[in-house]
């Protein structure tokens, strides 16, 4: 027997008025904030996307985990409602970042400079990764303070933690190929 299968197409022509959805609302402006959330949650996904072309192979690992993560993030946030399954969700994730962070910081060199972003492939994707995820964290605090949203107070947490995450991660990596490079003012 032969199975057939069924291709949707990736249009729907349902945007092109410059509206959209979210899973409580419809007809929304696309200008509005939450899509400015929802879609900088979806460039920091691609952003981190490009950290597969490393040969690392735990790096991959660990940045497919957190692409994963960041769709949860933007089904949660498509709500507009927390609840129970928000808080869970980033309080765990929150915490697991915060263990992550101390283990893989207690390996960098103590920073007593500001360091230039890059050296290696991989300290420059997170390093970019890492200002994707800060815009996140400004516009996601824009959006909550503007549409008076409470109860996100554990996705504002996660988002600053992450950003913490990806900084220590790409000194590790820094350290693993070329050491980070120090700012010096030139004054």
């Amino acid at each position: 027997m032969i199975a057939a299968t069924v291709s949707a197409k990736i249009y729907t022509k349902k945007g092109d008025k410059g509206a959209s959805s979210t899973i409580k609302r419809v007809g929304i402006p696309k200008y509005e904030a939450v899509f400015e959330v929802l879609g900088t949650i979806d460039e920091l996904n691609a952003t981190l996307g490009l950290l597969h072309q490393s040969k690392k192979i735990k790096l991959k690992k660990e940045i497919t985990a957190l692409q994963r993560d960041l769709f949860e993030f933007g089904a949660l946030f498509a709500k507009e409602t927390p609840g129970n399954d928000v808080v869970h969700f980033f309080v765990k994730k929150t915490e697991g970042l915060e263990h992550k962070i101390d283990v893989i910081d207690d390996k960098n060199i103590r920073l007593t400079n500001f360091i230039l972003p890059g050296r290696t492939k991989e300290a420059g994707y997170l390093h970019l990764a890492r200002t994707v995820c800060r815009r996140l964290e400004r516009v996601l605090t824009l959006y909550l303070d503007k549409a008076g949203k409470k109860g996100f107070d554990e996705a504002l947490a996660y988002t600053n933690r992450l950003s913490d995450y990806l900084f220590v991660l790409a000194r590790f990596h820094n350290k693993r190929g070329k050491a980070d490079v120090k700012w010096i003012s030139v004054k």
